[in-house]
């Protein structure tokens, strides 16, 4: 549930956010089959429970200063979470009883996370062609892990907490070099720079000695440009530096930090207007992903494409057909294991009349077995030798053709 206040004239605007979540999450799995446990199995239950609320508030001003036009935005976003969490040995979906020095408790904890963060940018236009933006943001969590049950009888028992601030600056600068003519308009050559970090697991982060929250920097190159009146491009190459990688523990069904990384990649968009109410769009990217040590990221994207078209009545009335494509990636950081590829096709039908929203949609109109998650790790078969692991692809099937509705309500 989200509550959302809107306020804006010709030189200002403020919003404001409030919004509650809650879910629950029961899922059984069994990764590597009966590698640890050739009798009974290598079943796992992972329950989630999580209670989130959060509030985003922002102001934005424009205002001429020594004569120069400049903007300000500054703004204030929380976030709590309350989680209880839980692995559990299990078979055919019962939870086991204590076997001999087999506990059936993996990990059972009670998580309290709380992320506070101030952010603020000045935007400064010295001349007609150059558009300076300099911005700062600190994040700080507060992260209490709280073991549930007796730790004596539970595999990995986590119980602790800890504090971190991160600070992250932001520079960008958008040249205009080109005035406006018949062929193009709005032509920007950008040039982005900034810090972020990458949001751990609590229980990662407490039992990380140093209790440091792993840093991220980026930057980007790029153009965009608006031709004829009716066709936007936007093109781009960035680069990225990750501190820490998290890496999926298949066994455990559980994350672990990993090394750092680097990544680089390009990235276009186009959006063309064929008709007033016709319009079509196409995102392309291409991502490299190492290890320093290099090593393949694995399952990091490599080849995306996600493409489209849009019409719209007057009436209210909106359709989009739309395809979204996955390409080959790496399964491991060998580079060994290849991905498939997946493409998927979407129908969304939408109609708006005053304060509603009915919409429609019809997912993978094709009704195509595709992979909405794979691993690759060890796993062993009943009938195979003891403790011999076979290196493989497990994978979770993606939805088949699925119909979705609803309803949507703007109170004011």
């Amino acid at each position: 549930m989200s509550l959302i206040y809107n306020y804006a004239d010709s030189n200002q605007a403020f919003n404001a956010q409030t919004w509650i979540s809650w879910y629950k999450l029961q899922l059984w799995s069994n990764f590597s089959l009966f590698l640890n446990d050739p009798v009974n199995g290598d079943g796992i239950e992972q329950n989630d429970k999580r209670f989130l609320i959060g509030n985003n508030i922002n102001y934005r001003r424009n205002y001429n200063l020594i004569g120069l036009p400049m903007e300000t935005f500054v703004g204030f976003q929380s976030r709590f979470d309350h989680i209880r969490v839980g692995l559990f040995s299990q078979t055919d979906r019962r939870r086991m009883t204590k076997l001999g020095n087999i506990s059936p408790t993996l990990s059972n904890n009670d998580i309290q996370q709380t992320n506070l963060a101030l952010f603020a940018q000045q935007e400064i236009k010295p001349t007609d062609w150059l558009r300076t933006q300099l911005g700062v943001r600190m994040d700080s969590f507060i992260f209490d892990v709280k073991q549930k049950g007796d730790p004596t009888t539970i595999v990995n028992p986590i119980a602790d907490d800890g504090t971190a601030t991160i600070v992250n600056p932001k520079l960008n600068f958008i040249f205009t070099p080109f005035k406006d003519n018949n062929v193009a308009k709005a032509t920007d050559l950008f040039l982005n720079f900034g810090g972020g970090f990458h949001s751990n697991d609590a229980r990662v982060f407490v039992q990380d000695q140093d209790k440091q929250i792993p840093r991220f920097w980026g930057g980007e190159l790029g153009a965009k440009s608006r031709f004829f009146d009716a066709l936007d491009v936007t093109l781009s190459y960035w680069r990225s530096y990750l501190a820490s990688e998290l890496v999926f523990v298949g066994d455990e069904g559980t994350f672990e930090p990993g090394g750092a990384s680097r990544r680089r990649g390009i990235e276009s968009e186009f959006r063309y207007d064929i008709l007033p109410w016709l319009a079509y769009d196409l995102d392309l990217s291409y991502t490299w992903a190492r290890f320093i040590n290099g090593d393949h990221v694995a399952l990091a994207p490599r080849f995306l494409a996600f493409t489209g078209i849009t019409a719209r009545h007057d009436s209210g009335i909106q359709a989009r057909l739309q395809m979204r494509h996955i390409g080959r990636r790496y399964g491991n950081e060998d580079g060994s294991f290849l991905t498939p590829t997946s493409t998927i096709f979407d129908l969304f039908l939408k109609y708006v009349w005053k304060r509603y929203e009915f919409f429609v949609q019809f997912q993978n109109l094709a009704n195509k077995k595709w992979r909405s998650a794979e691993h690759v790790f060890e796993s062993r078969l009943q009938s195979e030798p003891l403790g011999v692991g076979t290196l493989d692809a497990h994978f979770t099937p993606g939805d088949p053709f699925t119909v979705k509705a609803g309803v949507t309500v703007h109170l004011w």
